[in-house]
């Protein structure tokens, strides 16, 4: 059913829908088109069941934005039916990509951790991103990172020549074992890390580790320099 609907009404929920990134230049260029007359297909908005008054973003976000920048009020949009948030994001998914700007490959992973994390299956999870079970399995290797025991991270860019290492209090007394040239190679990764712009800078732990490792190094700078 396509209803025409105050863009005010509709909700972007992070949980549903599946991109992270906006393309800009995508979406001024929609805003300049529909100022000029241009109508665009309607978007995907979505009604969960029990939670009847929202209208959840399912797909089009480029063109509710443009509307948005083109001083629209109201946008012309499908409104489907959902009995769960978690069939909202699978939909969603689905039609984000077969059409449009392509999912990066960013949040292609982090919609495959987290369908793996539900327990869903392979063939699943690429029925709705259209790509190979070794594909998937590919990208979702090079974008994680273990950040506690257990517990895996996507990140934004790839990891595929630096080996990251978690180091825990309990293990101190390794640390100071280390030899020399082990030391050294840890050193070596960390260079690499930021001379090929490889940290994350957008993930919280990341910035709190880097500003905990930018004071302990500050007094072995000081007295690495004064001798």
């Amino acid at each position: 059913m396509i209803e025409e609907i105050p863009l005010n009404l509709i909700k972007f929920n992070a949980a549903i829908y599946p991109r992270d990134h906006l393309y800009y230049q995508v979406t001024y260029r929609y805003a300049s088109a529909i100022r000029a007359g241009v109508e665009f297909p309607p978007i995907t908005v979505g009604k969960i069941e029990g939670d009847s008054n929202e209208y959840y973003l399912i797909d089009g976000l480029h063109r509710l934005r443009a509307h948005e920048i083109a001083g629209k009020k109201k946008i012309k949009a499908q409104v489907k039916k959902y009995k769960t948030f978690s069939e909202a994001f699978y939909d969603a998914v689905r039609l984000n990509s077969s059409h449009g700007q392509p999912l990066t490959t960013y949040e292609i992973a982090r919609v495959i951790k987290r369908l793996r994390d539900e327990g869903r299956d392979w063939p699943f999870i690429c029925s709705l991103l259209n790509i190979t079970p070794e594909d998937a399995k590919k990208l979702l290797q090079k974008r994680s990172i273990e950040v506690e025991e257990g517990e895996i991270e996507i990140v934004k860019k790839p990891i595929v020549t630096v080996k990251e290492r978690i180091i825990k209090k309990e293990t101190a007394e390794e640390v100071k074992a280390l030899t020399g040239v082990s030391q050294e190679k840890l050193l070596r990764d960390l260079r690499d890390i930021l001379k090929t712009g490889l940290l994350d800078i957008d993930n919280r732990r990341v910035v709190r580790l880097v500003l905990e490792v930018f004071d302990l190094l500050k007094p072995i700078v000081h007295s690495i320099r004064s001798k």
